[in-house]
């Protein structure tokens, strides 16, 4: 399950500078190795920041459904506060609030401005497909499911 969440630093008076943004890196590096591991393994599978430095959007993505996901970035934070310069930028025992939504196909469809709505279209209908028991139907799928690892795997 993806989610897409929102992180602004408690202390409103700092912005992701180079050092936090360099911080963070390491953060998320730290998280990623940490949390595959989990029993409900999760990734932070990309992340940027607003064009005013004040927002971080994170991608996260997790094994199984997530009751509260901000909570999954327990670990990050923690590294952050206690390994990184970011402990100056937390403010009481918070480094920073979020929100939180989970992306759905009609979100990435007004993204994009439609420019891949026919592709996700048939990510959809493929996705639909698993759902469908029959013998004929999961020998494509195999195949299929195989050229897109390999897909991955060259943009990995």
């Amino acid at each position: 399950m993806y989610y897409r969440i929102y992180a602004q630093f408690v202390n409103q008076k700092v912005k992701y500078d180079i050092e936090a943004k360099e911080a963070i890196d390491r953060g998320i590096e730290f998280f990623n190795s940490k949390s595959l591991m989990a029993k409900n393994s999760k990734k932070i599978t990309d992340y940027q920041f607003s064009k005013d430095d004040s927002t971080m959007v994170i991608s996260l993505y997790s094994d199984q459904e997530l009751p509260n996901p901000s909570k999954a970035l327990r670990i990050l934070s923690t590294f952050l506060v206690t390994n990184t310069c970011l402990r100056d930028y937390s403010y009481g025992k918070q480094l920073f609030k979020m929100r939180m939504e989970v992306p759905s196909v009609e979100n990435l469809y007004e993204t994009d401005g439609g420019k891949t709505s026919s592709q996700l279209e048939r990510v959809s209908k493929y996705l639909e497909l698993l759902k469908i028991q029959d013998e004929s139907i999961n020998e494509d799928l195999v195949l299929l499911d195989e050229h897109i690892e390999q897909i991955l795997e060259k943009y990995k």
